[in-house]
C-alpha cells in the first residue's frame, strides 16, 4: 500500500497527472547537484517538447547546507519558462523519501530521477518513455552490459505499489532494487534498445 506520509488529499492529483516527463534532480548535503546535469537536464526538457512531449525539471532541494537558497530561487526565477521548478524543504529527509515526495509533486506521469554522473541521450529517453506509453509499462529502461541505465517510473504504478522501498545503497543501487521489487509486485517492465522501436518485455513474476 502506498506510503503513510502520502497526504490523502494529493492522490486524486496524482491519478490525474497529464502524460509527460518530470526530471528530478536532488539537491542534498551528499548528493549535490552539478550546473551540467541541470544543463542537460533542460536541453532534454527541450528535445522532449520538440517531440510534443511535456517536460519539467524538478530541482528538489533537502534543506542542503552546501547552496544557497536565494541562488536556487534565482536559478528557478531565470530557467523557468524553460521549465525548471524548485521545491526547498525545511529541513532534511532521506533520499528514499525525497523521491517518493517527487513522486506526489511531479507535474507529469513519468518520472526520471538523473544520475548525476551519467550522460543520457536524449533520443533514448524519448524511446523510453514512447516504450512505456505503448505497453503501459511500470518502468522502461536501456540495459547495458552490467546494468539498467536511463530508467523512466510510471508514477502511479510506482505509487500503486507502495512507492520507493527504503534503501541506503548508491544511486545505481537504488535503482535496480526498485525494478526488482516491481517485479515482485507483478509490474511490467521494459527493455528498450538505444534509438530503436524494438522492444524486450520483461515478464512480471
Amino acid at each position: 500500500m502506498p506510503p503513510l506520509f502520502f497526504p490523502p488529499h494529493l492522490l486524486s492529483t496524482l491519478r490525474s497527472a497529464p502524460p509527460g516527463i518530470t526530471f528530478v534532480l536532488l539537491n542534498q548535503q551528499e548528493q549535490s547537484f552539478s550546473p551540467g546535469s541541470l544543463r542537460a537536464a533542460l536541453a532534454a526538457a527541450q528535445y522532449l517538447k520538440s517531440q510534443a512531449v511535456a517536460a519539467e525539471v524538478l530541482l528538489l532541494d533537502c534543506a542542503s547546507r552546501n547552496g544557497s537558497l536565494t541562488l536556487l530561487r534565482q536559478l528557478e526565477t531565470l530557467y523557468f519558462e524553460a521549465g525548471l521548478r524548485l521545491l526547498a524543504l525545511p529541513q532534511p529527509v532521506s533520499k528514499m523519501d525525497a523521491w517518493n515526495l517527487a513522486l506526489v509533486k511531479a507535474a507529469y506521469r513519468t518520472i526520471f530521477f538523473m544520475n548525476v554522473t551519467h550522460p543520457f541521450a536524449p533520443n533514448d529517453l524519448y524511446s523510453c518513455y514512447q516504450a512505456m506509453q505503448a505497453k503501459m509499462a511500470a518502468a522502461t529502461y536501456i540495459q547495458e552490459t552490467n546494468a539498467p541505465r536511463l530508467v523512466l517510473f510510471d508514477r502511479l504504478q510506482l505509487f500503486d505499489s507502495g512507492g520507493f522501498p527504503q534503501s541506503n545503497a548508491d544511486l545505481d543501487e537504488d535503482i535496480e532494487n526498485t525494478l526488482a521489487y516491481l517485479t515482485a509486485c507483478g509490474r511490467q517492465l521494459l527493455a528498450v534498445h538505444p534509438q530503436a522501436a524494438q522492444l524486450n518485455s520483461l515478464p512480471a513474476h
